[in-house]
């Protein structure tokens, strides 16, 4: 892998440009990277999630982007809770309180019970699923409706950087998320995949504001990035599914017939 600063220096070559501007095209560079990391390259981080039994929160990692799973781990797999955008958040007004969560009450028939004017923000109702942690602690649900067979619902805070929680789902957290680059020995590194497309990428913005540069070939540069973005994807993704074959016949344990 080259760094992001060789990367630049091989385009200022080409390009029969200056060192002078160096500065200025490592700006250019890194938002070149975060485009490519968001959009084709970026790998997902697991982390395990903190969780605050008083807000039913959990501090987001610093370096978050976008989740892709919350949930807990099962078998060597994270089984995801459910993402409700409807869940009271505590930042609202601090009125979230611990018991207003877990008072379901399932009778014979499995069909859980509660005043929803009680707890107006953890409250299960009519028709929901009440599901049993692996601890044995008694879940379910706000405001998803019937037959949502989750153990917990979740909504993410962005603004105040934290994972608000329906319900304490009694179990270790885990977080599966896209997370800003990481840097090596303190330098941005440039996946060989990615190498061509980061080249059109430095390309296209370095004349994008320019005075005096012909539409036409800003038009033509921009074209170049996304061709050699699509590259990079294919070349991501085939060895992403190679990697998950391999990894699948090195787990197959099936008997071995004539």
């Amino acid at each position: 892998m080259r760094t992001l600063a060789a990367v630049i220096k091989s385009y200022l070559n080409e390009a029969e440009l200056s060192e002078h501007q160096m500065m200025r095209f490592l700006e250019i560079g890194k938002r070149g990277i975060m485009d490519l990391h968001m959009d084709v390259s970026g790998l997902p981080t697991t982390v395990q999630l903190d969780f605050n039994e008083n807000t039913l929160t959990s501090n987001l990692p610093a370096d978050y982007i976008t989740y892709k799973k919350i949930g807990y781990e099962a078998a060597g797999v994270i089984v995801p809770f459910a993402q409700n955008p409807r869940i009271k958040l505590y930042a609202d007004d601090g009125a979230c309180l611990p018991d207003n969560q877990n008072k379901g009450i399932v009778n014979t028939t499995g069909t859980p019970s509660i005043d929803s004017a009680i707890y107006p923000y953890w409250g299960f109702g009519a028709g929901q699923v009440m599901t049993v942690a692996p601890n044995g602690a008694l879940g379910g649900f706000s405001n998803l409706g019937g037959n949502a067979n989750f153990l917990c619902d979740f909504r993410i805070d962005e603004l105040n950087g934290y994972v608000q929680y329906g319900s304490n789902p009694g179990v270790t957290i885990w977080m599966e998320y896209l997370a800003n680059p990481k840097k090596v020995n303190g330098k941005y590194v440039v996946h060989p995949f990615d190498d061509p497309a980061l080249m059109a990428w430095i390309g296209w913005r370095d004349i994008a504001n320019k005075k005096g540069v012909p539409m036409g070939l800003v038009d033509a540069r921009k074209r170049e990035y996304y061709r050699e973005r699509g590259q990079s994807r294919k070349r991501h993704y085939e060895m992403n599914i190679t990697n998950a074959y391999q990894k699948a016949r090195l787990t197959n344990k099936a008997a071995p017939q004539f």
